[in-house]
């Protein structure tokens, strides 16, 4: 004998259960958009070789792979830039790195669940997040400054002891924070600073002209030039004011002048004498407001030869 099981189903139950599951991801996409700051900062993922100029848009970056600065070229990384590394990534630098950070906007080198720039994420940032910054003999040249290094291996580890190290902050690194040429540097949780002396370099053969700055020249003609302009341009300014102030004393005695004819003997100034001390007067005046403006135009130029 056959037993038959009869399945009863709740067709409205089941449909109320349907309906609520199809509904749960637009609700969650709803409180997502309703939440903006829930779907964490926006940032620019990075891989690979960087490009010559990183953080003149987007200042939040996210290293989702190794990133590097390629041999033989020159990468620069702006102020207030923040680089957030994965797990198992860092950089490799094989070219040349300039980090511009300032002390108002330095540039940070993180993990990428550091709560200060990636808010969202509940997994706190610990020692050993990313390997850190790795500089290749190539890299030789290098100038990292007002940076911090965090979270990571081995923070900065240079196979090259030709490179500049400016108020660098280290942080909670797990093996080190600072190595060069496999010599480990003790550095504090204060700003660090490192350089190699010159006749160092000019003793190791190395170019002198690879340690130093590039922007170097290019602002130190602009500082100078605008510095002589600026002292220039005000002692032209000054000299002419008072060239000035004695043109209109002179107009004004000769204006008081008694004139009664030409052939008079009270006559002391000609109107064609009057006419020239005029003319000067304006030229002075002219020359005057030329030398500040060109004060002005100087100083300009040596404050913006503080910017870069």
């Amino acid at each position: 004998m056959k037993s038959r099981f009869r399945i009863i189903v709740n067709l409205p139950a089941v449909s109320s259960v349907l309906v609520a599951l199809c509904a749960m991801p637009a609700q969650a996409q709803q409180a997502d958009n309703a939440n903006p700051a829930a779907a964490g900062p926006t940032m620019m993922r990075l891989g690979g070789d960087l490009p010559a100029i990183l953080g003149e848009k987007e200042h939040l970056c996210l290293v989702t792979a190794d990133i590097y600065v390629p041999s033989g070229k020159t990468v620069r990384i702006k102020p207030g830039t923040a680089l957030l590394f994965r797990n198992f990534t860092g950089l490799h630098v094989e070219g040349q790195l300039l980090v511009d950070g300032t002390k108002e906007k330095p540039v940070i080198f993180t993990s990428e669940f550091d709560g200060r720039y990636n808010p969202v994420d509940s997994v706190r940032a610990n020692a050993y997040d990313w390997n850190g910054i790795y500089i290749h003999e190539s890299g030789l040249g290098s100038v990292l400054a007002n940076c911090a290094v965090v979270y990571s291996v081995y923070g900065i580890n240079s196979l090259t002891k030709f490179i500049r190290l400016d108020q660098v902050t280290f942080a909670d690194n797990g093996r080190a924070d600072l190595t060069i040429e496999n010599g480990k540097i003790a550095v504090s949780r204060d700003p660090f600073s490192y350089a190699i002396p010159i006749k160092d370099a000019r003793i190791d053969g190395v170019p002198v002209k690879i340690l130093m700055d590039p922007e170097m020249p290019r602002r130190n003609a602009l500082r100078y030039s605008g510095l002589s302009l600026a002292v220039g341009g005000a002692s032209m300014g000054t000299w002419f004011s008072v060239q000035q102030a004695r043109d209109r004393q002179k107009i004004a005695a000769m204006a008081d002048t008694a004139v009664t004819g030409l052939e008079s003997p009270l006559v002391k100034y000609s109107p064609d004498d009057y006419d020239g001390a005029v003319r000067q007067r304006n030229v002075d005046i002219g020359l005057l407001v030329t030398g500040f403006c060109l004060s002005a135009l100087g100083a300009a130029g040596l404050g913006f030869s503080f910017t870069f």
